[in-house]
């Protein structure tokens, strides 16, 4: 490794002992990875700039990759419980935004419901990064029918076929302008899905919790 990298974690220094063989991106993620076991990495900076994920997923061969490299780590658990309440409390909210949205198209404000779109579509990728993220989380099978069951029942690869079947008509509706088709979806079927998934994300969360607990 290069002398004059520097390699932070947490705001420490990574100790000498636990420096990576070379100044390669990919070297120096297995290192930080070494030193934190139960953690993972949440913020990754490189000379004052925030290092692509693209580089995190697929590091490139550069040597030394920076001068200077500062990385936040998170408990696992922690990390995703909070996330997949934050996205329950985010679905909860977007219902009414939906239906906000649906009825600007209706009465004919496209720009506002255009507005008010973006923001359920935020909503929904914040849904889908807790959904992956809570992968993360061992020990516990976060998506087995089980833990995400309500009184209803609910089959988690059912509920996700019919999310990903509503999201791609609502797309479908946005690409090709059909308006009347868009605020459908997001009056019936899109409330119907925030209103399931709002209780899923918050089941899931529950789960962790109660796993930090026991563990």
């Amino acid at each position: 490794m290069s002398t004059q990298m520097r390699i932070f974690v947490d705001d420490k220094p990574l100790a000498d002992h636990e420096a990576p063989e070379s100044g390669s991106l990919a070297q120096i993620l297995a290192a930080v990875t070494a030193s934190t076991p139960d953690r993972m990495i949440v913020e990754a900076i490189a000379d004052g700039i925030e290092i692509p994920a693209g580089h995190l997923s697929e590091p490139p061969e550069t040597d030394p990759y920076a001068q200077e490299l500062r990385f936040k780590t998170a408990d696992p658990s922690l990390l995703v419980r909070e996330t997949l309440f934050d996205a329950a409390d985010a679905l909860r909210g977007i219902r009414e935004v939906q239906q906000t949205c649906a009825s600007l198209i209706q009465s004919g404000d496209k720009a506002g419901a255009l507005a008010d779109l973006s923001n359920v579509v935020s909503v929904w990728d914040q849904v889908n990064r807790a959904w992956e993220l809570s992968r993360a989380v061992d020990g516990v099978d976060l998506h087995s029918t089980s833990t995400v069951s309500d009184a209803a029942g609910t089959d988690i690869e059912q509920a996700t076929a019919r999310l990903n079947e509503s999201l791609r008509e609502l797309q479908r509706a946005l690409l090709a302008m059909d308006w009347s088709e868009l605020a459908d979806v997001l009056s019936f079927e899109m409330d119907e899905q925030a209103d399931q998934w709002s209780g899923i994300m918050s089941r899931l969360a529950d789960t962790v919790r109660v796993a930090e607990v026991q563990g």
